[in-house]
């Protein structure tokens, strides 16, 4: 779709003078992209979330669950690479319920005897990480309560669940996948941590942030062209 028709199409009463300002702001945010990677954000997201600012569409809603439960599973690999780099220490395997060092023949026949932790070795499917998702629930507190009081354990800082992005995703996790609570989606995107849920994809050009952080900012606006 041409990007004056996608504005239009979900920002029909926008002003001349607003367009100007939504193209302008898309053509030079393209500038500030990751440009090592060849993927272009088609600021669907973004404009959706601008129409939903004015209609409140529930459609939006559903849509913005999936953006979230993604972003979890993607912080959820994070979380499962820190626990693998560090599979032979031995309060490591404490927490997961394991025990084997170095001389072990396989490593992977261990690891899989873990409950909590087994059933995602070398995961791929998401559906497997849904499936699972109580036990997600409980990595992520063992992350916030074991890795946080022993840095040396991994490269993550000391407050790194006092991070906004970090402890964002571990609340979503509970409350948005497993109590499947729609006011707690609601409730971020009438906040700013509808804008940490997207940074929590990082740099990979699949949304706007300069594009979403305008329109978030200028709601009021937003919401008289739709």
């Amino acid at each position: 779709m041409h990007t004056i028709e996608q504005i239009l199409s979900h920002l029909p009463n926008i002003s001349k003078d607003g367009l100007n300002e939504v193209l302008n702001i898309i053509e030079q945010s393209r500038k500030f992209d990751n440009h090592h990677n060849s993927t272009v954000a088609d600021n669907e997201f973004e404009l959706r979330y601008a129409n939903y600012l004015g209609t409140q569409d529930p459609k939006f809603v559903d849509y913005y669950q999936t953006i979230v439960e993604q972003a979890c599973f993607a912080e959820f690999l994070e979380w499962y690479e820190y626990l693998s780099k560090h599979i032979l220490r031995k309060d490591v395997q404490e927490v997961l319920g394991i025990n084997f060092d170095y001389t072990s023949s396989d490593w992977e026949s261990e690891v899989r005897k873990s409950d909590i932790f087994g059933w995602a070795f070398r995961i791929k499917d998401y559906q497997i990480y849904v499936d699972n998702i109580h036990k997600v629930a409980e990595i992520g507190s063992i992350m916030v309560k074991f890795f946080n009081q022993r840095k040396p354990l991994s490269i993550l800082d000391n407050d790194y669940f006092d991070s906004d992005h970090a402890q964002l995703v571990l609340d979503s996790i509970q409350k948005v996948i497993i109590d499947n609570d729609k006011l707690e989606l609601i409730n971020q995107l009438h906040s700013d941590k509808v804008l940490c849920m997207i940074e929590v994809y990082g740099w990979e050009n699949r949304f706007n942030p300069i594009l979403l952080n305008w329109i978030f900012y200028n709601q009021d606006r937003v919401k008289s062209w739709t």
